[in-house]
Protein backbone atom coordinates (compact mmCIF):
# COMPACT_ATOMS: atom_id res chain seq x y z
CA UNK A 1 0.00 0.00 0.00
CA UNK A 2 1.41 3.36 -1.06
CA UNK A 3 2.39 5.83 1.64
CA UNK A 4 -0.18 8.62 2.07
CA UNK A 5 0.90 12.17 1.43
CA UNK A 6 0.60 14.78 4.18
CA UNK A 7 -2.43 16.26 2.42
CA UNK A 8 -4.09 12.83 2.24
CA UNK A 9 -3.39 12.19 5.92
CA UNK A 10 -4.94 15.52 6.90
CA UNK A 11 -7.97 14.79 4.71
CA UNK A 12 -8.38 11.37 6.33
CA UNK A 13 -8.16 12.87 9.81
CA UNK A 14 -10.85 15.40 8.85
CA UNK A 15 -13.04 12.59 7.47
CA UNK A 16 -12.68 10.56 10.67
CA UNK A 17 -13.69 13.56 12.77
CA UNK A 18 -16.66 14.31 10.49
CA UNK A 19 -17.87 10.70 10.82
CA UNK A 20 -17.54 10.79 14.60
CA UNK A 21 -19.43 14.08 14.70
CA UNK A 22 -22.24 12.51 12.66
CA UNK A 23 -22.48 9.59 15.09
CA UNK A 24 -22.65 11.98 18.03
CA UNK A 25 -25.34 14.05 16.29
CA UNK A 26 -27.43 10.92 16.00
CA UNK A 27 -27.03 10.13 19.71
CA UNK A 28 -27.96 13.65 20.75
CA UNK A 29 -30.88 13.73 18.32
CA UNK A 30 -32.28 10.54 19.85
CA UNK A 31 -31.80 11.68 23.45
CA UNK A 32 -33.21 15.18 22.92
CA UNK A 33 -35.97 14.10 20.51
CA UNK A 34 -34.48 16.56 18.01
CA UNK A 35 -35.92 15.54 14.64
CA UNK A 36 -33.78 17.92 12.57
CA UNK A 37 -30.56 16.74 14.18
CA UNK A 38 -31.61 13.10 13.84
CA UNK A 39 -32.28 13.46 10.11
CA UNK A 40 -28.93 15.21 9.65
CA UNK A 41 -27.16 11.93 10.49
CA UNK A 42 -28.63 10.09 7.45
CA UNK A 43 -28.75 10.66 3.72
CA UNK A 44 -32.36 11.03 2.50
CA UNK A 45 -32.07 7.81 0.48
CA UNK A 46 -30.53 5.90 3.39
CA UNK A 47 -31.79 2.74 5.09
CA UNK A 48 -31.89 1.59 8.71
CA UNK A 49 -32.40 -1.94 10.04
CA UNK A 50 -33.06 -1.06 13.66
CA UNK A 51 -34.58 -3.80 15.80
CA UNK A 52 -38.33 -3.95 15.04
CA UNK A 53 -37.97 -1.27 12.37
CA UNK A 54 -36.74 -2.27 8.91
CA UNK A 55 -36.88 0.31 6.15
CA UNK A 56 -35.77 3.72 4.99
CA UNK A 57 -33.78 6.05 7.23
CA UNK A 58 -36.42 8.74 6.77
CA UNK A 59 -39.08 6.25 7.83
CA UNK A 60 -37.02 5.33 10.89
CA UNK A 61 -36.96 8.96 12.01
CA UNK A 62 -40.74 9.19 11.53
CA UNK A 63 -41.16 5.97 13.53
CA UNK A 64 -38.79 7.11 16.30
CA UNK A 65 -40.41 10.54 16.68
CA UNK A 66 -43.72 8.87 17.55
CA UNK A 67 -42.04 7.24 20.57
CA UNK A 68 -39.31 9.66 21.70
CA UNK A 69 -41.63 12.24 23.33
CA UNK A 70 -42.84 9.52 25.71
CA UNK A 71 -39.39 8.38 26.79
CA UNK A 72 -38.92 9.80 30.28
CA UNK A 73 -35.18 9.26 30.32
CA UNK A 74 -32.93 8.33 27.45
CA UNK A 75 -29.15 8.28 27.25
CA UNK A 76 -27.12 7.00 24.30
CA UNK A 77 -23.33 6.82 24.47
CA UNK A 78 -21.19 5.91 21.48
CA UNK A 79 -17.65 4.60 21.83
CA UNK A 80 -15.07 2.18 20.37
CA UNK A 81 -15.48 3.69 16.92
CA UNK A 82 -13.63 1.74 14.20
CA UNK A 83 -13.46 3.44 10.79
CA UNK A 84 -12.18 1.66 7.67
CA UNK A 85 -12.08 3.64 4.43
CA UNK A 86 -12.97 1.67 1.32
CA UNK A 87 -13.80 2.39 -2.30
CA UNK A 88 -16.81 4.70 -2.37
CA UNK A 89 -17.16 5.28 1.36
CA UNK A 90 -16.28 4.08 4.86
CA UNK A 91 -17.30 1.01 6.85
CA UNK A 92 -17.86 2.10 10.45
CA UNK A 93 -18.50 -0.05 13.51
CA UNK A 94 -19.34 1.79 16.73
CA UNK A 95 -20.38 0.38 20.08
CA UNK A 96 -23.31 1.94 21.92
CA UNK A 97 -24.65 1.88 25.45
CA UNK A 98 -28.27 2.97 25.82
CA UNK A 99 -30.54 3.48 28.80
CA UNK A 100 -34.26 4.13 28.31
CA UNK A 101 -37.23 4.54 30.62
CA UNK A 102 -40.64 4.64 28.97
CA UNK A 103 -44.24 3.38 29.39
CA UNK A 104 -44.95 -0.15 28.16
CA UNK A 105 -48.11 -1.46 26.50
CA UNK A 106 -49.82 -1.64 29.93
CA UNK A 107 -48.88 2.05 30.59
CA UNK A 108 -46.56 0.90 33.37
CA UNK A 109 -43.06 2.35 33.22
CA UNK A 110 -40.27 0.08 31.98
CA UNK A 111 -36.54 0.62 32.20
CA UNK A 112 -34.06 -0.95 29.77
CA UNK A 113 -30.29 -1.23 29.57
CA UNK A 114 -29.05 -1.99 26.06
CA UNK A 115 -25.62 -2.62 24.59
CA UNK A 116 -24.79 -3.19 20.95
CA UNK A 117 -23.17 -1.95 17.76
CA UNK A 118 -24.03 0.28 14.85
CA UNK A 119 -22.71 -1.21 11.59
CA UNK A 120 -22.76 1.75 9.21
CA UNK A 121 -21.83 2.47 5.62
CA UNK A 122 -20.89 6.15 5.39
CA UNK A 123 -20.61 8.04 2.12
CA UNK A 124 -19.38 11.53 1.39
CA UNK A 125 -21.49 13.87 -0.73
CA UNK A 126 -20.75 17.53 -1.37
CA UNK A 127 -18.07 17.46 1.30
CA UNK A 128 -20.30 15.94 3.99
CA UNK A 129 -20.23 12.46 5.56
CA UNK A 130 -23.51 10.80 6.55
CA UNK A 131 -24.92 7.31 7.12
CA UNK A 132 -26.26 5.68 3.97
CA UNK A 133 -26.96 2.20 5.40
CA UNK A 134 -27.24 1.13 9.03
CA UNK A 135 -27.62 -2.26 10.69
CA UNK A 136 -28.11 -2.26 14.47
CA UNK A 137 -26.85 -5.31 16.37
CA UNK A 138 -28.19 -5.70 19.92
CA UNK A 139 -25.61 -7.69 21.87
CA UNK A 140 -27.29 -7.26 25.25
CA UNK A 141 -30.76 -6.11 26.30
CA UNK A 142 -31.87 -6.28 29.92
CA UNK A 143 -34.95 -4.93 31.72
CA UNK A 144 -33.94 -3.18 34.94
CA UNK A 145 -35.94 -2.76 38.16
CA UNK A 146 -37.50 0.64 38.74
CA UNK A 147 -36.93 2.67 41.91
CA UNK A 148 -39.98 3.03 44.22
CA UNK A 149 -42.30 5.90 43.34
CA UNK A 150 -41.42 5.96 39.65
CA UNK A 151 -44.20 7.75 37.65
CA UNK A 152 -46.77 5.43 36.00
CA UNK A 153 -46.24 2.87 38.75
CA UNK A 154 -48.43 2.08 41.73
CA UNK A 155 -47.43 4.34 44.61
CA UNK A 156 -46.24 7.21 42.41
CA UNK A 157 -47.25 10.75 43.44
CA UNK A 158 -47.19 11.96 39.84
CA UNK A 159 -50.20 14.19 39.08
CA UNK A 160 -51.48 14.08 42.66
CA UNK A 161 -51.90 16.61 45.48
CA UNK A 162 -48.69 15.20 46.96
CA UNK A 163 -46.84 16.09 43.75
CA UNK A 164 -48.26 19.63 43.89
CA UNK A 165 -47.02 19.92 47.47
CA UNK A 166 -43.55 18.76 46.37
CA UNK A 167 -43.49 21.44 43.66
CA UNK A 168 -44.62 24.12 46.11
CA UNK A 169 -41.93 23.07 48.59
CA UNK A 170 -39.30 23.19 45.86
CA UNK A 171 -40.33 26.70 44.76
CA UNK A 172 -40.60 28.00 48.33
CA UNK A 173 -42.06 31.21 49.75
CA UNK A 174 -39.07 33.56 49.98
CA UNK A 175 -39.78 37.11 48.77
CA UNK A 176 -37.72 40.10 47.67
CA UNK A 177 -38.48 41.80 50.99
CA UNK A 178 -36.52 39.05 52.76
CA UNK A 179 -33.25 40.30 51.27
CA UNK A 180 -31.26 43.34 52.38
CA UNK A 181 -28.51 44.65 50.12
CA UNK A 182 -25.72 46.42 52.00
CA UNK A 183 -22.30 47.69 51.00
CA UNK A 184 -21.31 44.75 48.81
CA UNK A 185 -23.20 42.30 51.03
CA UNK A 186 -26.52 40.45 50.95
CA UNK A 187 -28.44 39.49 54.11
CA UNK A 188 -31.42 37.11 54.21
CA UNK A 189 -34.08 37.13 56.93
CA UNK A 190 -36.87 35.09 55.37
CA UNK A 191 -38.19 31.56 55.89
CA UNK A 192 -35.67 28.88 56.82
CA UNK A 193 -35.71 27.11 53.45
CA UNK A 194 -33.28 26.30 50.66
CA UNK A 195 -35.80 26.87 47.89
CA UNK A 196 -35.57 27.75 44.23
CA UNK A 197 -37.26 31.12 44.87
CA UNK A 198 -34.63 31.96 47.49
CA UNK A 199 -31.85 30.92 45.11
CA UNK A 200 -33.09 33.15 42.28
CA UNK A 201 -33.79 36.16 44.52
CA UNK A 202 -30.38 35.78 46.13
CA UNK A 203 -28.76 35.94 42.68
CA UNK A 204 -30.78 39.09 41.92
CA UNK A 205 -29.67 40.64 45.22
CA UNK A 206 -26.04 39.83 44.44
CA UNK A 207 -26.46 41.61 41.09
CA UNK A 208 -27.84 44.64 42.93
CA UNK A 209 -24.96 44.53 45.42
CA UNK A 210 -22.50 44.52 42.53
CA UNK A 211 -23.96 47.78 41.23
CA UNK A 212 -26.70 46.41 39.02
CA UNK A 213 -26.71 44.48 35.74
CA UNK A 214 -28.87 44.59 32.64
CA UNK A 215 -29.82 40.92 32.96
CA UNK A 216 -28.68 37.57 34.27
CA UNK A 217 -29.34 34.14 32.80
CA UNK A 218 -31.43 31.61 34.73
CA UNK A 219 -31.92 28.93 32.07
CA UNK A 220 -32.59 28.69 28.36
CA UNK A 221 -34.66 25.54 27.76
CA UNK A 222 -36.96 22.94 29.24
CA UNK A 223 -34.88 19.89 30.03
CA UNK A 224 -37.56 17.47 31.21
CA UNK A 225 -38.91 14.99 28.69
CA UNK A 226 -42.31 14.15 30.20
CA UNK A 227 -45.29 16.49 30.03
CA UNK A 228 -45.81 16.40 33.80
CA UNK A 229 -42.26 17.52 34.49
CA UNK A 230 -42.37 20.14 31.73
CA UNK A 231 -45.43 21.61 33.47
CA UNK A 232 -43.34 21.87 36.64
CA UNK A 233 -40.54 23.61 34.75
CA UNK A 234 -43.04 25.96 33.14
CA UNK A 235 -44.58 26.85 36.50
CA UNK A 236 -41.16 27.52 38.01
CA UNK A 237 -40.27 29.76 35.06
CA UNK A 238 -43.53 31.72 35.44
CA UNK A 239 -42.92 32.15 39.17
CA UNK A 240 -39.45 33.52 38.47
CA UNK A 241 -40.62 35.91 35.76
CA UNK A 242 -43.51 37.16 37.90
CA UNK A 243 -41.18 37.80 40.83
CA UNK A 244 -38.61 39.57 38.66
CA UNK A 245 -41.39 41.70 37.12
CA UNK A 246 -42.63 42.66 40.59
CA UNK A 247 -39.13 43.87 41.45
CA UNK A 248 -39.26 46.34 38.57
CA UNK A 249 -39.49 46.34 34.80
CA UNK A 250 -36.45 47.54 32.80
CA UNK A 251 -36.71 50.34 30.29
CA UNK A 252 -36.71 49.09 26.69
CA UNK A 253 -35.29 50.95 23.71
CA UNK A 254 -35.32 50.25 20.00
CA UNK A 255 -32.17 51.14 18.09
CA UNK A 256 -31.64 50.95 14.35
Amino acid sequence: MAELTLEQKVEELWAREAIRDCLFRYARGIDRADEEMLRSAYWPDGTDHHGPYQGSASGFVDWAMKTLPYIERGIHQIHNILIEFREGGAAVESYFSAFQRQPGADRQMQQWDMKGRYLDWFVKRDGEWRVLNRLVVFDWTEEMPLPPGTPCRDGSSDGSAAAAAEVAAFIGTASAADFTVGDGTVAYSGPDEWSYRRFILHQAALCAAAGGVEAFCIGSEMRARTLARQRVEHRIGCEILNKMTAMGMPDSYCEA
